[in-house]
């Protein structure tokens, strides 16, 4: 069951409503590339959709307060929308008893497995002692039993300090601000809370308290922002104090550092299947051919501990960590979740799988290694995949458009404490921009886009058709260095006349589209839309929008086809 639409309200880094939509395909969802920098809210995006569909966030369950915005005073709501107009809602609401959900199971399509692959749960599982591995997978195999989940304690420590830390930014971020509106260096401004109070007392009320101030009606003037500021800076200060009064209480009981005993049996179930996918694929990835077989060791009855053993071709076995790199480490680790997730997928969870900027800290050799595994072996997937570096986003692209795995990219362009991230559609934008040019008459950018597009169509052609410049991937090449070496070449086929119709306005693409001069300004708009028209049908014939790859040469070379053979085109 693929995901068509979020909606996320009032959660962690996003205050306001924000709605993400997959594309739709031939009427189904397809999978989702979101790009931006670290810090523009791609993880609490992430973990809003775990939250939605598993009830917790990081395999652990998270106190409720947590999920707040610490902008917002509403309370956090999240609603994803299934292909088949399903809606699930996980929100938080309050009553006598303090905060509540409205829904504490996981919904069932999503409660077998974890369905989001981080960075951190990699290292956590290669460092974690033997004993605490199993723990890893305690919120999950809820498929028949929703019983109450017992989190990992390591978990709520670590969230209690990443909560620390994120209020700890949101304390000092609002001292800055609250700096530069009272014009006063920040080092200046104390941050316990009693000095904190003596401040405002002085720069602020002008010496009065603030109780006093307000019974008393003073009219004296004061800067109104500046006291909204300190308020919130009097709330993110107690925030800071109540977490740190958590993590100085906190502590790890033998007692409670177990794996809940009702899941046994089902986790036992799984691991016997785990092994054997686990070595297939490790192998079938990673270089290193002294390893024979993957073993997971552990005991039947009570599945306390969990180990890997390798077996290697002369029949030695060896722990993982006596004899692999950091970046195979790395690989057994993923390579273990990801068996673990098809293996649920096999038992019913959907086939959806999240990778939090997983890929980019991991050796770049074994990265491109498993996502092609990954495309080629899970080719039916839906994946959402959050990444930061321009150039993975584009090695990533490329990788999915060779195994015609249907995508499309969202980018995260800014994010501000009162607004959350913003986002545009960086997907197909040239072809949409064109298509916008021309619905709304606008002729400078019809001729822009349309150079634009001709651009993209013959980089993709000259890699997929090697057409006579013999270009290699990383060349750069202009337009002029592409289109001859195309056109000579499509000219031999069916499109010949297409060809010859986008050459007769190509030169519209240097008068307006690519260059500035008055005398273009006389075009009409008439010849500007014959031009974006013309580009635009060329594209959609050599493009396919089902496997969206372009076209490549048939094996008995007589037409040019794309990989799925929607497209087909003869040669003359």
């Amino acid at each position: 069951m693929k995901i068509k639409q979020i909606e996320i309200n009032s959660f962690r880094g996003i205050p306001n409503n924000l709605t993400i939509k997959f594309p739709l395909r031939d009427n189904k969802p397809i999978s989702l590339i979101i790009i931006g920098d670290n810090g523009v809210g791609k993880s609490s995006i992430v973990d809003a959709i775990e939250f939605c569909l598993q009830g917790h966030i990081s395999q652990s369950k998270q106190t409720l307060p947590t999920i707040k915005s610490f902008y917002s005073k509403k309370l956090p709501n999240i609603s994803i929308l299934l292909e088949n107009n399903e809606k699930i809602n996980r929100q938080l609401f309050e009553d006598e008893q303090g905060l509540l959900l409205n829904v504490r199971q996981p919904h069932k399509l999503f409660s077998i497995s974890p369905f989001v692959l981080r960075r951190h749960d990699i290292l956590r599982f290669i460092n974690s002692s033997e004993a605490e591995r199993t723990l890893v997978f305690s919120n999950y195999l809820r498929q028949e039993n929703y019983e109450e989940w017992k989190e990992h304690p390591s978990d709520e420590l670590k969230r209690l300090q990443d909560e620390r830390l994120k209020a700890k930014h949101s304390r000092d971020n609002l001292i800055s601000k609250l700096g530069n509106e009272l014009k006063i260096p920040t080092e200046e401004i104390p941050f316990g809370s009693k000095e904190f109070y003596e401040f405002v007392k002085e720069k602020i009320y002008k010496g009065i308290p603030r109780k006093e101030f307000e019974s008393k009606g003073y009219k004296i003037k004061i800067n109104e922002k500046a006291v909204s500021i300190a308020d919130s800076v009097f709330m993110a200060m107690e925030e800071h104090r109540k977490i740190k009064s958590q993590i100085n209480a906190f502590s790890i009981s033998a007692s409670i550092n177990t794996f809940p005993k009702h899941l046994l049996n089902q986790l036992a179930d799984f691991l016997g299947k785990v092994g054997d996918k686990l070595t297939k694929s490790f192998l079938e990835i990673s270089p290193l051919k002294f390893i024979d077989k993957i073993e997971i060791d552990y005991d039947n009855q009570s599945v306390l501990a969990l180990s890997l053993k390798l077996v290697l071709k002369n029949k030695s076995f060896c722990n993982p960590n006596q004899i692999l790199s950091e970046a195979n480490l790395d690989l057994l680790a993923l390579m273990f979740f990801l068996a673990f997730i098809q293996e649920s997928a096999e038992r019913g969870q959907s086939k959806f799988l999240i990778l939090d900027d997983v890929l980019q800290s991991i050796d770049s050799t074994i990265r491109v290694s498993f996502l092609n595994f990954l495309l080629k072996n899970f080719s039916d997937w839906q994946y959402l995949i959050t990444v930061h570096d321009r150039l993975w986003h584009r090695q990533l692209i490329e990788l999915m458009y060779l195994h015609g795995h249907q995508h499309s990219t969202i980018s995260i362009v800014d994010w501000t404490f009162e607004n959350g991230p913003k986002i545009t559609d960086a997907s197909n934008s040239i072809e949409d921009s064109l298509i916008h040019a021309i619905e709304n008459c606008d002729l400078i950018s019809i001729c822009s886009n349309s150079g634009l597009l001709l651009e993209n169509m013959c980089d993709g052609l000259s890699k997929s058709l090697n057409t006579s410049i013999h270009r290699k991937k990383d060349d750069k090449y202009s337009l002029g260095d592409l289109w001859p070496g195309i056109s000579k070449l499509l000219k031999k086929t069916e499109l010949k006349d297409k060809i010859e119709t986008v050459e007769k306005w190509l030169h519209l693409r240097n008068l307006i589209g690519a260059h500035y001069n008055e005398w273009a300004l006389a075009l009409s708009l008439e010849e500007s839309k014959n031009f974006g028209l013309s580009v635009k049908e060329l594209f959609n014939s050599i493009k396919c929008t089902k496997c969206s790859n372009w076209l490549i040469n048939s094996s008995d070379l007589i037409f040019y086809s794309c990989k799925c053979g929607k497209i087909i085109i003869n040669k003359k």
